[in-house]
């Protein structure tokens, strides 16, 4: 997504939740449906060029500083709970 690219995504484990509606998800046990996801979003430029536009706003909610303010914040609460 960083990279302006589609993303096709494993449905399976963190990864639908860190992708968001931003990737085309497929079932990791089913090979065939792989195939089906991989072949629509190398053929279907409509479905490509939305897949980039929902990944470049949802990178935007993934940065370091974010994530160290987000730690920061926890961090500081614990300390202040003592």
């Amino acid at each position: 997504m960083f990279f302006n690219c589609p993303v096709l995504s494993s449905n399976s484990s963190s990864l639908p939740e860190a992708v968001g509606e931003a990737a085309l998800t497929f079932n990791p046990y089913n090979e065939l449906d792989m195939i089906k996801k991989m072949e629509l979003i190398s053929e279907d430029e409509k479905l490509r060029k939305k897949l980039i536009l929902l990944g470049k706003e949802r990178v935007k909610k993934f940065s370091w500083k974010s994530c160290a303010e987000k730690n920061y914040k926890v961090y500081s609460d614990l300390l202040n709970e003592t």
